[in-house]
């Protein structure tokens, strides 16, 4: 679950970024650490990333902040939540994908 949570949000981002600046954007790079998981309902998984991302434009470099993206991930849905910037206290889920995330993909038929 760890390799499909990392590339789900490199994917995310990057369509952010092509969104974003479109032909001008040349490369995309990313500092992915190790997901924390936490306590989840049953057959889920609830898990967070904390990363940086940097990219080039034709006229510009930049780098992100540090940023925390939630995944919550069962049979049916993936819903994400993201908070921007460094959290006081890794071991609780902030921000919390089922409070405050928004349906990324749903799978129900």
């Amino acid at each position: 679950m760890a390799e499909y949570i990392a590339a789900y949000e490199t994917a995310y981002r990057t369509n952010w970024l092509l969104e974003e600046h479109g032909s001008e954007l040349t490369d995309v790079y990313f500092g992915v650490g190790e997901p924390t998981y936490f306590d989840s309902l049953p057959a889920s998984v609830t898990g967070r990333l904390r990363y940086t991302y940097g990219f080039e434009l034709e006229s510009a470099i930049a780098d992100s902040p540090t940023i925390y993206a939630s995944y919550y991930v069962d049979d049916a849905v993936v819903v994400r939540a993201e908070h921007r910037g460094w959290l006081r206290d890794e071991d609780v889920l902030e921000p919390n994908p089922l409070d405050s995330g928004h349906v990324l993909e749903c799978f129900v038929e």
